[in-house]
């Protein structure tokens, strides 16, 4: 009886390895006790009865505080900025949107900024739609004009976006050093590395909210960016940062955010550097990679400026596979359009019937040549006259000047991506495309393609499911059977297969039992080109398929037939 009284009853939060996080419960082992917490929703009693979890909501939270349960600090933390968005919800109503419907985890963080004041950091992991919700904030409360700072590879992106999720008006993408003449729209958006050069001008117009994306690229304060950027934002009302990095890898790098947000939060960059930043000493001067007192960071950030979740806590909210298209910029526009009027001024001179027929009969083997093709046979194909090549040859031709223009895009987005700290799989068709991101991550990287020996594919599969290092995969048709890669649960497109079932294949890599997250499938691709048509059909297809006979593919030359027919019918693009 005296153990039983020295033992209180505690509730703390608590993330396991894997799946969603929940309350765990520590109590004196009674009949009384476990009979009381065993009404609540996700009940879980351990064999040994020392403890048992629950469900993390904020009904068993204040039901365990009516029971006399302790609460532990991130628990209560969590707890009261819950209750505090049901409060301000209330207050609310019903929240406007125009481009769908927001998820539940989502309306939470349009009505956490709204309770502060429209200034918060919303450090969800990737593929929650922080932009969804930054643009939830704007169109509930339209203070406007709005600026947008983004990556370079993102801009288009959220230009799409904002259309898609506020009823404002028109935004406009900022590019270049020189401004040409500028409308005056409610929305702009510009990428970092612009902002020095625009500084005045954006000054000018006045901003009331400013959406700063991946603001851990603000990290550097004595960076020319970051210095360009202070300036603009500093007399900007309304400030929504966007942030995937883990709080706990790198806690330097939002120091720059939380003194945007809240100066006073940490007023000693010093004492802040020291305190959460991992500090060492090299003999010359003091280093700052890594973290320490990162619960204590986390909870203060959280008590004050953020909110932040994770997929593997809101999986029932997601679907499990969500593809998003990214659009890209061509650098070689010029070339591309120039081959693409010489390919419409061809097919349509053909009959429909008779040019799918032709490519269909011979597809397989024409494609499996093509598909190694090098920059020679480009070149011939982008100079030989139209009726002397196959249109087959021709549609190469322009995938592949798609697939060139944007491989710096390419680069830029997935260097964006690993800083959020999650593992990515990229699928390309050609070689020399996987040759050149390995190039540039092979530092992080492994690779399968149709020079890997089968031997060595288990100790590559094993290398990227294990070792904390290896953050990237990258494959092509080599790769999109028989292995499993359930380390990452994002995979991105970098060139779209023919086939929807071969699309299926290699999304279903990441997709496979293990998996305990959502997979996010991102489509790199360049918008009013042959890809952005090839990737409509294959979504098409793909759910058509999937609607009449689960896991059966079409077959190519449908979507080769679909493909023609929409450049004989004179379409040069997809209404967005």
């Amino acid at each position: 009886m005296k153990l039983l009284k020295k033992i209180r009853k505690i509730a703390t939060l608590y993330e396991p390895p894997t799946g969603s996080a929940v309350i765990r419960l520590r109590f004196p082992c009674t009949i009384e006790n476990i009979r009381e917490i065993s009404i609540l929703t996700d009940f879980v009693l351990a064999k040994d009865k020392t403890y048992a979890t629950v469900e993390k909501t904020l009904d068993n939270l204040l039901k365990l505080k009516n029971y006399g349960y302790s609460i532990g600090e991130s628990l209560r933390i969590w707890g009261n900025t819950e209750y505090l968005i049901e409060k301000h919800r209330k207050k609310i109503g019903v929240l406007p949107c125009v481009g769908g419907t927001y998820l539940p985890y989502q309306e939470k963080g349009i009505i956490y900024t709204d309770m502060l004041g429209g200034n918060s950091l919303i450090a969800d992991e990737p593929g929650l739609g922080k932009t969804i919700q930054a643009l939830g904030w704007v169109q509930l409360r339209k203070r406007l004009p709005v600026l947008i700072i983004t990556t370079a590879s993102m801009k288009e992106k959220w230009a799409e976006e904002a259309n898609k999720w506020t009823d404002v008006g028109d935004s406009y993408v900022l590019y270049g050093a020189k401004l040409k003449k500028v409308p005056d729209v409610p929305i702009y958006i510009v990428n970092y590395d612009l902002l020095r050069y625009h500084v005045a001008f954006l000054q000018s117009k006045a901003f009331q909210t400013v959406i700063i994306d991946e603001c851990h690229k603000i990290k550097n304060e004595t960076a020319q960016r970051t210095k360009a950027c202070m300036k603009i934002v500093r007399f900007i009302p309304h400030h929504i940062l966007l942030s995937g990095t883990p709080i706990e890898k790198a806690p330097a790098e939002l120091y720059t955010s939380i003194k945007i947000l809240k100066p006073q939060l940490f007023p000693s960059k010093y004492k802040y550097l020291h305190r959460y930043c991992n500090p060492k000493h090299n003999g010359f001067a003091w280093t700052f990679d890594g973290g320490t007192n990162t619960e204590e960071l986390y909870e203060l950030l959280c008590a004050n400026l953020m909110i932040r979740r994770k997929k593997k806590d809101e999986l029932k909210n997601l679907p499990e596979k969500t593809y998003t298209f990214i659009p890209l910029p061509l650098t070689n526009q010029k070339e591309y359009d120039l081959c693409e009027k010489d390919f419409l001024t061809y097919v349509r001179n053909q009959v429909e019937e008779e040019l799918v027929q032709s490519i269909s009969s011979n597809l397989k083997e024409e494609y499996q040549r093509l598909i190694t093709i090098d920059e020679e046979q480009l070149e011939y194909l982008k100079k030989v006259r139209e009726e002397k090549a196959s249109p087959l040859s021709q549609i190469e031709a322009l995938k592949q000047l798609c697939v060139k223009g944007k491989m710096e895009a390419v680069i830029r987005w997935i260097e964006d991506f690993l800083e959020s700290g999650e593992k990515l799989i990229v699928f390309c068709e050609h070689i020399f495309v996987v040759d050149a991101l390995m190039e540039s991550f092979k530092k992080v990287a492994v690779k399968i393609d149709g020079s890997v020996h089968p031997k060595k594919r288990k100790d590559i599969v094993d290398r990227f499911q294990n070792d904390k290092k290896i953050r990237l995969f990258i494959g092509n048709e080599a790769a999109q059977e028989g292995i499993t890669l359930t380390a990452a649960s994002n995979v991105a497109i970098v060139e779209f297969p023919w086939v929807p079932s071969d699309l299926d294949q290699r999304v279903d890599r990441a997709h496979r039992i293990g998996q305990k997250n959502a997979v996010m499938v991102w489509y790199l691709g360049t918008r009013n080109t042959i890809e952005e048509k090839i990737v409509r059909l294959l979504d098409r297809r793909r759910k058509l398929v999937n609607s009449v006979i689960e896991g059966k593919g079409t077959k190519s030359k449908d979507l080769i037939g679909e493909l023609i027919g929409l450049y004989t019918k004179g379409l040069t693009g997809f209404k967005k």
